[in-house]
């Protein structure tokens, strides 16, 4: 199943749609991403660069390349290749 890595509390309600803007697409680009993914509030993002992470840990990369942005999203997963391939 997917690890889920933590919810990220958000008073805008989250992003609709499931475009990843300009903005995002380069912050997300220094994680080397197999798949990203904006699903409601949900932001997936799948990268080799979580392997053998914990969740805490993968959630801690994804926050400090988005910085602000992070608190754009309801919640953030982030997988590795094999675990997106299984979601």
């Amino acid at each position: 199943g997917a690890v889920t890595a933590a919810a990220v509390a958000t008073d805008s309600g989250g992003r609709d749609g499931t475009a990843v803007d300009g903005t995002l697409a380069k912050k997300l680009k220094l994680l080397k991403p197999t798949r990203v993914a904006l699903d409601g509030g949900v932001l997936r993002v799948a990268a080799a660069c979580f392997e053998g992470l914990p969740a805490e840990k993968r959630l801690k990369l994804v926050t400090a390349v988005l910085k602000a942005d992070a608190a754009n999203f309801d919640q953030i997963e982030a997988l590795t290749p094999d675990e997106d391939q299984g979601s």
